[in-house]
C-alpha cells in the first residue's frame, strides 16, 4: 500500500530517491507556490523520509487525492468566453 507524506521542498534534498517512488526532486507533485512536495512510498517509511521532523503524513491515496484538490495544490482557472 503506497503511503504519501507532504514535506518542505527544502528537504527535498534529504530524500534518498532509492528508497521511495520518485525518481528525483523534480518529479514529486510540488504546492503552486512551491514550498511543500508530496513523497510516497510503499511498506515501512524510509530512514530519510522519517529523519524529517518537519513532514505532515503519513496519509493514503485517497486522502492524498483530496488534498491536492485545494487550492493551495491546484490551479483553478475561470472561463473565459470567447467572441
Amino acid at each position: 500500500m503506497e503511503k504519501y507524506y507532504v514535506i518542505n521542498t527544502q528537504d527535498l534534498d534529504l530524500i534518498n530517491f532509492n528508497e521511495v517512488m520518485e525518481t528525483s526532486k523534480e518529479t514529486c507533485n510540488k504546492s503552486i507556490d512551491l514550498s511543500k512536495a508530496i513523497v510516497r512510498h510503499q511498506g515501512e517509511a524510509p530512514e530519510s523520509l522519517l529523519a524529517i521532523s518537519d513532514k505532515l503524513g503519513p496519509y493514503t491515496q485517497e486522502q492524498i487525492e483530496e488534498l491536492i484538490e485545494t487550492s493551495e495544490w491546484k490551479r483553478v482557472y475561470q472561463d473565459y468566453k470567447t467572441t
